[in-house]
């Protein structure tokens, strides 16, 4: 029997993640993602919009697995096939079922809402920022020191880290402690 993403039609998807971390070539571990998009469906950032919506049309369509269940809500997995100028690629998403609010809701690991940063000093690791662990996670087999993205926040103490290879390739998801986290800068900030 085959199974659907429940609820998919109020399924979302933040054009912000699309854009500015899987399409964006300037981000520090988006960029992989961005390249293996740019070569196999010459997706460029400005085209985070047809992306999304060939992702929810995956959400409402494809068939969903349920990989996981945490104190967040039940992961799906699904592997939308993209087509586009010729080309043909395998998406892997994640969405989660949010079991903190009355009303289900969907979120693709990829669309959350996005924080203005207000500076550096002090600063709490917020979406989209390249973390390093402070702490080894051994129940997800990841040790101090390896470098991620948040991509979701799951509560005011807990981040959804990706954790991806220079190719782009997510081998790890997991939730963080914010306070287990230390926010990495690549170019020079006045102290």
């Amino acid at each position: 029997m085959t199974k659907h993403l429940p609820h998919s039609h109020e399924a979302i998807l933040d054009i912000r993640k699309i854009e500015d971390y899987c399409l964006s070539p300037s981000h520090l571990r988006g960029r992989h993602k961005a390249r293996v998009f740019r070569e196999a469906l010459y997706l460029q950032q400005s085209d985070a919009a047809w992306l999304r919506d060939a992702l929810l049309e995956a959400a409402r369509s494809n068939e969903a697995s349920e990989v996981a269940v945490d104190a967040w809500g039940t992961h799906w997995r699904i592997d939308a096939t993209i087509r586009r100028q010729g080309k043909s690629a395998v998406a892997r998403t994640i969405w989660i079922r949010a079991n903190r609010r009355e009303r289900a809701e969907f979120r693709h690991v990829l669309g959350a809402v996005m924080k203005e940063k207000t500076g550096a000093k002090n600063e709490r690791p917020s979406l989209l920022d390249v973390v390093a662990l402070l702490t080894d996670l051994p129940a997800q087999r990841l040790v101090r020191g390896q470098v991620g993205t948040i991509v979701e926040q799951l509560d005011d103490k807990t981040l959804l880290v990706e954790f991806s290879d220079d190719q782009g390739r997510a081998y790890a998801v997991a939730p963080c402690s914010r306070a287990d986290l230390l926010v990495l800068h690549y170019v020079p900030e006045v102290a």
